[in-house]
């Protein structure tokens, strides 16, 4: 007997989102492969958020509205994800949009490689900032998203019964969600599969976490990454150039984060790189940084980099 065809459920957290979920919602609706439902969790927004998704919910049934009070993102993803049915689940934030096509080419990706998600490619679109697509690479799962090239909410599709295997989002997380969640799914055994089309469109508001790049928020960015080498380090899934490379997107991560937190980025350092570890040379990691950073460590380096007023390199 043929198995049921696969299904997909969209989760949307909203919060104070009126000018942009309808947008959202919409651009689910109109998948040629349509969704069994659209759930929208509001997430104790104070504007006209949910008078628009009850209006979108009396206006098509597959729509269902969910309220309750602020409790971040990833809260909102759970609640939605509990009440989710498909064989697969879309995150989507409220002011993200879809292709038409997603979830057709996606499951069918999914389906064909026996994916537990599918990291997927975005186009991003952000005040004040040159529009750019962004792609996953295909290859060791673990570097790729030590060195974010492992797709993002809206860019993947997700199996639910694997992401309900490693407890959904994690609420603590106000940054690097996907990240977290990503590293939890491959250290379950997690499959991937890569769709580099651009499906999604991510649009960077003013004032949210994403566009405005904190100091915390580099320093979770560093950790979950960290962590996920430390991990496929111990377990023997990364080794060879394949070391050398997520090596080299930490130490640059903790470059990143060294500004706003010399004592965390020296932390991370000494836990997971070698000692005295000097990168390759790059348009990032210049030659005169990398021997300098050879002849006096990590440390020394930036600190003097700082101290003479140079920029990045």
């Amino acid at each position: 007997m043929d198995r049921p065809a696969p299904t997909v459920s969209v989760v949307v957290p909203c919060y104070n989102a009126e000018s942009t979920v309808r947008r959202a919602v919409a651009s689910a609706l109109a998948q040629t492969a349509p969704p069994d439902a659209v759930v929208c969790v509001d997430d104790g927004s104070s504007d006209g958020t949910v008078g628009v998704l009850r209006e979108l919910a009396a206006e098509d049934g597959r729509v269902r509205v969910l309220t309750g009070p602020n409790r971040g993102a990833c809260a909102a993803r759970n609640r939605g994800l509990a009440e989710a049915t498909g064989t697969y689940v879309q995150f989507l934030d409220a002011d993200d949009a879809l292709d038409a096509g997603k979830f057709d080419a996606q499951v069918e990706i999914a389906e064909r490689a026996g994916a537990d998600f599918v990291a997927g490619a975005s186009r991003y679109q952000a005040p004040g900032r040159e529009p750019r697509v962004d792609r996953p690479r295909a290859g060791n799962p673990w570097v790729r998203l030590i060195e974010k090239e492992l797709g993002n909410t809206a860019a993947n599709l997700w199996r639910r019964s694997a992401v309900e295997a490693v407890g959904g989002w994690d609420a603590a997380w106000p940054s690097s969600q996907e990240a977290d969640l990503m590293a939890r799914l491959l250290k379950n055994g997690a499959a991937v599969a890569y769709d580099l089309e651009p499906r999604a469109t991510v649009y960077g508001q003013e004032g949210s976490i994403s566009f405005a790049f904190s100091g915390p928020n580099r320093e979770r960015y560093a950790r979950v990454r960290a962590d996920a080498l430390a991990f496929a380090e111990a377990q023997g899934l990364v080794g060879g150039a394949d070391l050398d490379d997520a090596r080299e997107a930490l130490f640059n991560a903790l470059r990143w984060l060294y500004p706003s937190n010399p004592e965390a980025a020296l932390e991370i350092y000494r836990r997971a790189l070698p000692a005295r570890y000097v990168p390759p040379v790059s348009a990032f990691n210049t030659r005169p940084y990398v021997t300098l950073s050879r002849l006096v460590g990590f440390d020394r380096a930036e600190r003097l980099r700082r101290a003479l007023g140079r920029g990045d390199g």
